[in-house]
């Protein structure tokens, strides 16, 4: 098994059953030709999404790699295309550095529509950084000695961050269970 997220191999399953084992279950991967590949991926570039499609593309890339380097086949009916022209690095814009007074007024506001859970939900994720997902499931009984300790919902990693004392405060301040 490979170390791989769950939702990707929810995705790459999907992709098999929804639209590659239907069209190709019945045939061998050795009878796969280009033409037919060509014409069953223009066929899934025009009813599916792109995003969608290039997903479904890339599995197929995969599996028939995979027959190659299993000898099931000599080659791959998937072309590879080389990226046209010279690759330039995109510049990021620097971050500017946020007003701590219109993140108090956003809190406020937030105060206003959801009460104090709101507020303190604006605070931790400027402050802490945090996603969303991962701010709204914090709670007092993530911070012990001044330090938030909770493990991220997106990756499974341990984050750890010391918390100003304001902040703290209105924390400790929130009913138990999430914000």
């Amino acid at each position: 098994v490979q170390d791989l997220a769950y939702d990707s191999i929810r995705a790459y399953r999907t992709a098999i059953s929804a639209k590659i084992n239907p069209y190709w279950g019945e045939k061998a991967v050795g009878e796969i030709t280009i033409p037919a590949y060509d014409a069953w991926a223009k066929h899934i570039r025009a009813t599916c999404s792109p995003n969608y499609a290039k997903g479904i593309l890339m599995v197929f890339g995969l599996v028939m790699s995979y027959a190659v380097d299993s000898e099931m086949r000599k080659t791959s009916p998937v072309i590879k295309r080389p990226r046209r022209g010279k690759f330039v690095k995109k510049t990021k814009e620097r971050k500017r550095n946020l007003d701590v007074g219109l993140v108090h007024r956003l809190a406020e506001n937030a105060y206003a529509a959801w009460g104090y859970p709101g507020y303190v939900f604006f605070l931790t994720v400027a402050f802490t950084g945090m996603r969303r997902a991962d701010a709204i499931i914090l709670g007092r009984q993530h911070v012990r000695d001044g330090v938030v300790s909770i493990r991220a919902g997106k990756n499974g990693a341990e984050i750890v961050i010391p918390l100003m004392a304001p902040l703290r405060a209105s924390i400790e301040a929130t009913e138990t269970g999430e914000l």
